[in-house]
């Protein structure tokens, strides 16, 4: 109490007392200057001033002490002339006034204690009002408040952190300003005249220009006094309504990978029943997904059921899916389709496993087309073996027929010696004849075109054919006398004959009758028919087209390449002709070719051939590493008059190309050397001898080459005929040179 009156202060204290405030304890100080330097001023709960004071006056002592103790509750005290004073004091924040004389005990701790809890009223509103505001202030949402007509009067500092606006650049703007035009209707649909919470999404353009997403909360309480407006709570949401939509579209792309995906692709749970199925399922094994779902799969053979729960489990504790599981599952119509099939598992958010995607590719063509690549280089492998057999066999037999050729020309007619003689060269003809249809299943002959007999190119061929389809097979051959010749490769219609053979053979499994049939035809023109027909299984009518297509086969996993039927198509085609074919599912099937005659001027030329002069002068270099042969080779030629030069090896004919001082007008050379092919000595010789000419032989038609102006070298296959060698001899020697 601050009274500078001594009997009002003790009138106050007994009023106090006699009233019951014996709890209050009231201090008493006289001057207002000795309140203000008190130490414990802030410890009390109230303060009972009067105005008038030796050492301030009027509003001036209140001013003073709340200068001093700001928050201290203050009962003015004043005279009855005062009272308006006292009321302007309220004004200032006084809790309450007392008039001097009208004060009982009752009133003066009534007084007191309002003050008393009207301070601790204000000091918990305070409490909670900054408790909010630190709430709001400290929110990641944005909080504001919005009058009806559209003016922000409030606006959280989160504003700035989010959308970079201060709270004084966003109060008093209209929010229409900073709203997406395309948005500003449907917000305020959303908010004004509701009550209610309502939410909403829409743009909001950022400080910087950029539109921010904000999701909003807000309800109208226009109605509710302190507030008077719109509350909306927003939240950004931009990068989660990217996320959102980046998810989308990785969904929508997932979803057109799978459907449009070759690969067949599903899903099952743990228990392994199906929770989808893309199309390409449906096309590679048959069921349709609606057949499915929930069921367990049903592709699966009972063989590699086991085997591919291993591998599931196998892969669910490597997590490596890279490897597929290599099985054979069968379709909806009892196919049987080899399959490579990849998985992963499903896990949930917590990262449960909760089943597995599978991935399958149909890899049956794969496989056929590995095995039929597999088996053509076996057969290749062979054909290289049987290839080189028949260079060597052929250089022996270049020797024997040689050396015979020779002695028969020896012996006189009618000697009988000279039947002996014959029979041993018809025996090495016929070996030859074997190296040439090694050389044809090797496919390394020389395409050389003749005259062809097909009726004595049978006739010779049958034994092996008879070997070929084995005892249970009958061989029936149909020969039309008289035949005329075609001008082909023998050795290419060989090939064609073994293959048609071969081909009817697999027709009939259990046995059964073969006929090869010749016959002259006319159709566009003069032709020789071959038909190779058999009483076989017959040939279906959708497999037919496809008969002649690279690597088709009807036949057994590797029991076939498919190149038989192609290969031969090839070399008819290649020699003018045409096939056609006759069959019937259970009766057989009849492969008819057809090859033009030889025309009149190829038979006079081949006469013509025949009649040469076979003998000459000049001088031959003769190159063969094989002594034997170059020895028999070196006697064919001087019996028919040339001077031969011969050696052994490319270095020794090439030195003898630059020490000879004369004229060499012939390089006779095989084509397998050591050292350098003969291609490389051919280059190397016509540097050292322009102009001389250049004969090849070998037992390899794969070796024949071109010469430096791409022109193809003259080429003779081991073995031939003296004859044969004069006769090519002459041939080059007497070409007009270039």
């Amino acid at each position: 109490m601050i009274e500078d009156n001594p009997a009002d202060a003790r009138y106050l204290r007994e009023e106090i007392a006699d009233a019951g405030g014996l709890g209050i304890k009231l201090t008493h100080v006289s001057r207002l200057t000795d309140a203000l330097e008190r130490p414990d001023l802030q410890e009390f709960e109230v303060v009972l001033l009067d105005l008038s004071l030796p050492d301030a006056q009027g509003l001036e002592t209140l001013e003073r002490l709340q200068a001093n103790a700001p928050g201290l509750p203050i009962v003015v005290l004043t005279g009855m002339d005062d009272e308006d004073l006292a009321v302007r004091a309220v004004r200032e924040g006084a809790q309450d006034y007392l008039v001097k004389g009208q004060t009982d005990g009752g009133l003066l701790i009534r007084a007191l204690r309002y003050a008393r809890e009207r301070k601790h009223a204000v000091e918990a509103l305070q409490r909670r009002e900054e408790h909010f505001r630190s709430l709001i202030e400290n929110a990641l949402d944005l909080i504001s408040i919005v009058s009806e007509d559209g003016i922000i009067r409030y606006a959280s500092p989160s504003h700035e952190r989010t959308l970079g606006y201060s709270s004084e650049e966003l109060v008093g703007r209209d929010f229409k300003d900073f709203v997406h035009p395309e948005d500003v209707d449907e917000v305020v649909r959303a908010f004004q005249n509701n009550t209610s919470a309502s939410s909403i999404e829409s743009r909001v353009r950022h400080k910087n220009g950029q539109w921010r997403v904000l999701e909003s909360f807000g309800r109208n309480l226009a109605h509710v006094g302190g507030v008077q407006g719109i509350v909306i709570n927003s939240r950004d949401v931009t990068e989660r309504k990217s996320a959102e939509e980046a998810l989308r579209e990785a969904n929508n792309t997932l979803r057109a990978v799978i459907r449009t995906s070759p690969l067949a692709i599903y899903a099952v749970d743990l228990d392994g029943r199906v929770k989808n199925w893309n199309a390409a399922a449906h096309r590679m094994l048959g069921w349709q997904e609606w057949e499915l779902l929930g069921e367990p799969l049903p592709h699966m053979l009972d063989t590699e059921t086991e085997r591919f729960q291993a591998y599931l489990e196998q892969q669910s504790l490597t997590g490596i899916a890279d490897t597929p599981f290599e099985t054979r599952c069968k379709t909806r119509d009892g196919r049987i389709l080899d399959a490579n099939i990849w998985t992963a598992g499903l896990r949930d958010g917590f990262g449960a496993l909760r089943g597995a995607v599978h991935m399958m590719a149909d890899v049956t063509e794969r496989k056929r087309l590995e095995e039929q690549l597999h088996h053509s280089l076996k057969m290749e492998a062979m054909g290289r073996l049987a290839g080189g057999v028949a260079h060597d066999f052929n250089n022996l037999l270049m020797i024997i027929e040689g050396y015979l050729q020779i002695l028969l020309d020896e012996v006189r007619p009618g000697d009988p010696l000279r039947a002996d003689l014959e029979e041993v060269l018809k025996a090495a003809q016929r070996a030859a004849d074997l190296t040439k249809q090694l050389l044809a299943f090797s496919r390394r002959q020389i395409v050389q075109p003749k005259l062809v007999d097909l009726n004595s190119l049978i006739r010779n061929l049958e034994r092996m054919l008879k070997r070929i389809i084995g005892e249970d097979i009958e061989l029936v051959t149909r020969l039309e006398p008289g035949l005329k010749d075609v001008f082909a490769d023998p050795g290419q219609i060989e090939q064609v004959v073994v293959n048609l053979t071969v081909n009817a053979r697999d027709a009939m499994p259990g046995g059964g009758r073969l006929v090869i049939e010749t016959s002259s035809v006319h159709l566009d023109g003069e032709y020789v028919m071959l038909a190779v027909a058999d009483n076989g299984i017959g040939i279906e009518p959708n497999v037919r087209p496809h008969l002649f297509e690279p690597f088709f086969t009807t036949k057994e996993r590797g029991k076939g390449t498919g190149l038989g039927l192609s290969t031969s198509y090839g070399i008819i085609k290649q020699n003018g002709g045409d096939i056609q074919v006759e069959s019937e599912p259970g009766k057989g099937s009849t492969f008819s070719v057809y090859f033009p005659v030889a025309a009149d001027d190829t038979i006079r030329r081949e006469v013509r051939t025949e009649e040469k002069v076979l003998s000459g002068s000049e001088t031959v270099l003769l190159v063969e590493d094989d002594e034997s042969v170059r020895a028999v080779l070196e006697a064919m030629m001087r019996r028919r008059g040339y001077d031969v030069l011969s050696c052994g090896s490319p270095d020794d004919a090439l030195d003898i190309c630059e020490r000879y001082t004369a004229v060499i007008h012939l390089l006779v050379t095989d084509m397998i050397l050591p050292v350098m092919n003969g291609r490389e000595l051919v280059q190397k010789v016509r540097a050292l001898r322009p102009g001389i000419r250049v004969l090849c032989v070998s037992g390899y038609a794969e070796t024949i080459g071109e010469d430096q102006s791409g022109k193809p070298l003259d080429y003779l296959q081991k073995p031939f005929a003296p004859e044969t060698l004069a006769a090519k001899v002459r041939e080059v020697l007497s070409r007009p040179s270039d």
